[in-house]
């Protein structure tokens, strides 16, 4: 039975080879694999012949596309070039008018100081000669001692003013103080050589800083979180002490968060990093570049923590800091970049609390003047007690003849 099966086989197989020799002595197994070849050769020649065609289509889509972009680039360009000889005819027509203001300001600050200067001598004629009183209460006579004091050391103050406009640093902040009963500002300048001058002003805002030294400013500005503030100079740092602050606050009412609690840490151990380096050496920068990376990771973490569970209605001071910190975080970590840059804005809140005492001591002025010349009046004291501390007295008693 085997031997059957094998014959059986072995004759299909060779009937099966007999049958492929001969198409292959015949040539018909050729002509039908020359046409197979042929016919997968034209599905191949049409698929190349389409590419082509669309990469034709997409190399002219190219080629339009960017001639319509360089021509929107031009016309973009001239548009520009026009905008910027706009700007500079404004620019040259504003400083001429700036020039002009700035004359006829100068030109009203002195004839308003000689009228001044005429009101209390006429005042003080008619106190002393005519026997009228101006004094009821003995405020007056303070009250003019300031005024004459302000007049004669205008030029002092307004020397210290050209100088600490040179000064790469300045520290600002303000305060409110209190004219019968309305709310009015105390604003701050200092340098960190020891000059200060304080101003007077009737608005916060623009308005405050308009005539102080950090309107025309062009240094590093160190302030609270005042949004005016960045209005003017050329960087800004923020208050830490005030961050710190904050942060804490945050830690007390969001106690379930823990980004606010490694901030807090970070901002220590970055104000005492700075406080340890010292001129001319400045910090080192792959710690500084430590510290910014750890600073970030600690924001993703709060953004985290915020999205997981929001801030409620009753307390967003958190996360409104966070925002804040995110937002300006070149300023809260420039004093790592630059040695002469403090951490806190502690010399203008010290000033402050110069004039904050006088205020508690007053109440309240009765008019806007005194807050005034009061601010003139400890502006001059600063500048003397830098110069000759130890004479202070007698400087006084000089300006006073």
């Amino acid at each position: 039975m085997p031997d059957t099966y094998d014959h059986i086989t072995l004759m299909c197989r060779l009937k099966a080879a007999q049958r492929r020799n001969k198409e292959l002595e015949s040539g018909e197994r050729y002509i039908q694999l020359e046409e197979l070849h042929q016919k997968e050769y034209n599905v191949y020649e049409h698929k190349i012949e389409k590419l082509k065609k669309e990469l034709a289509d997409a190399h002219k889509e190219t080629i339009r596309v960017r001639n319509y972009w360089f021509q929107v680039l031009e016309d973009m360009l001239r548009e520009f070039e026009k905008a910027q000889k706009r700007s500079a005819q404004e620019l040259r027509k504003m400083e001429i008018r700036a020039l002009n203001a700035e004359k006829q300001r100068d030109d009203a600050l002195d004839k308003a100081a000689v009228f001044r200067h005429q009101f209390y001598e006429a005042a003080s004629r008619l106190e002393e000669e005519q026997g009228i009183s101006v004094r009821p209460d003995g405020w007056k006579t303070e009250y003019f001692q300031r005024h004459e004091f302000a007049l004669k050391t205008e030029p002092e103050r307004r020397s210290a003013y050209a100088d600490m406009l040179l000064s790469p640093v300045m520290h600002t902040d303000c305060t409110n103080a209190r004219e019968n009963g309305k709310s009015c500002q105390a604003y701050v300048c200092a340098t960190p050589d020891g000059k200060a001058l304080y101003f007077a002003r009737e608005k916060k805002g623009h308005e405050g800083v308009k005539g102080t030294v950090a309107e025309d400013y062009q240094g590093i500005l160190v302030h609270d979180h005042d949004i005016t503030f960045y209005n003017y100079g050329a960087d800004h740092q923020e208050c830490l002490a005030h961050v710190l602050r904050y942060l804490k606050a945050s830690i007390e009412n969001e106690p379930n968060r823990t980004w606010n609690k490694k901030m807090h840490a970070l901002v220590q151990e970055m104000v005492h990093f700075r406080n340890g380096c010292r001129q001319p050496h400045g910090p080192d920068p792959e710690i500084v570049s430590g510290f910014e990376k750890r600073y970030r990771e600690i924001l993703e973490t709060a953004r985290k923590e915020y999205e997981n569970i929001p801030a409620n209605d009753y307390y967003k001071d958190g996360y409104n800091l966070f925002l804040r910190m995110e937002k300006y975080m070149h300023n809260h970590l420039l004093f790592l970049h630059d040695i002469r840059v403090p951490a806190t804005n502690n010399e203008a809140e010290r000033l402050l609390r110069n004039y904050k005492r006088k205020q508690a001591q007053a109440v309240t002025f009765r008019s806007f003047e005194s807050i005034d010349y009061l601010c003139q009046c400890m502006s001059m004291l600063v500048l003397m007690r830098l110069e000759e501390p130890e004479n202070i007295f007698d400087r006084v008693s000089r300006i006073f003849g």
